[in-house]
């Protein structure tokens, strides 16, 4: 897979979770009620929110979920990827919930280069996770 990543860019990986993990993935995720709409004026049709581990409301198998896509630097570096390297692995995963009214997911770069006079202090420092990011991993649990 890391070489697939170098030379493609991207790769997907089937059946990671296991079909009992999913199913408690896919409960989890539905139970929680802090949803909210995109920040992009509706246009894909989701709502989102942002979930730590170690949130109250996130059961067992989200949080296994979670495990999984924070440990993807780890195993990369493991198998030899060297196309980035000094990974920070932010502590919140953000999860989307898409409805069939909205165009879906599209693909888009979250990585802010802005500094701090740009954006403020505040708005910066709310930012760190996205400074420097060269990999995003992303689980679906739809069927």
């Amino acid at each position: 897979n890391a070489e697939t990543l170098t030379r493609r860019g991207l790769v997907v990986v089937d059946d990671v979770l296991s079909p009992g993990e999913l199913a408690a993935a896919r409960r989890d995720a539905a139970t929680l009620a802090r949803f909210s709409p995109a920040g992009d004026h509706g246009e894909r049709g989701d709502a989102v929110c942002w979930v730590r581990g170690d949130d109250e409301d996130v059961g067992a198998g989200l949080r296994q979920a979670m495990r999984l896509l924070r440990g993807v630097p780890d195993a990369l570096a493991r198998r030899g990827y060297e196309a980035s390297t000094h990974h920070r692995v932010p502590r919140q995963c953000q999860l989307a919930r898409y409805t069939s009214r909205g165009k879906g997911y599209d693909r888009h770069l979250d990585q802010c280069s802005l500094g701090v006079g740009e954006l403020g202090l505040l708005e910066w420092l709310r930012l760190s996770d996205y400074r420097g990011r060269a990999l995003t991993a992303i689980l679906y649990l739809n069927d």
